[in-house]
């Protein structure tokens, strides 16, 4: 029992080094509803199915909508670059689990956020809790179960 208790954990946490770093791929928005807006827990960014793969970075970019809007727009997709344009003719070197704002460069600004990861696979995702972290929870608490009764 302990073998195979063992042997799932190691299957669940392996890496993925023949397809580089796992990122969420697709576009949705966080807060309160906006007006006339229906949440659905269906959508494309709650499917693990929607991911790219990438040797650099996964990036989340949030969309501010503006000073008196409860919610912001977000896309999450891989960032095959170390460098990221944060206003027009200025490159920086991006940093892992670092923030930067990027300016379009027009009056007024359009200023947006772009997150980005590396650490583990699906880090840019909007989700608190993991597929990982679930069955690990659901095996810990199978093996409580099965110890106490």
């Amino acid at each position: 029992m302990f073998y195979q208790i063992y042997l799932i954990l190691i299957l669940i946490f392996i890496n993925k080094e023949v397809n580089g770093l796992e990122c969420q791929r697709c576009e949705g928005w966080s807060g309160r509803n906006p007006a006339g807006w229906i949440r659905d827990v269906n959508t494309e960014c709650a499917n693990r199915n929607n991911q790219c793969y990438t040797n650099f970075y996964c990036v989340k970019i949030v969309n501010p909508k503006g000073r008196h809007t409860t919610y912001e727009t977000y896309s999450s997709q891989c960032y095959d670059s170390s460098q990221l344009v944060t206003y027009p003719g200025q490159t920086i070197s991006i940093e892992k689990n670092k923030c930067y704002e990027v300016s379009d460069g027009g009056n007024p600004a359009r200023i947006r956020k772009y997150c980005f990861c590396r650490d583990k696979d699906h880090c840019n995702d909007n989700s608190r809790i993991t597929f990982n972290k679930i069955i690990l929870i659901t095996i810990v608490t199978k093996i409580i179960l099965n110890f106490f009764y």
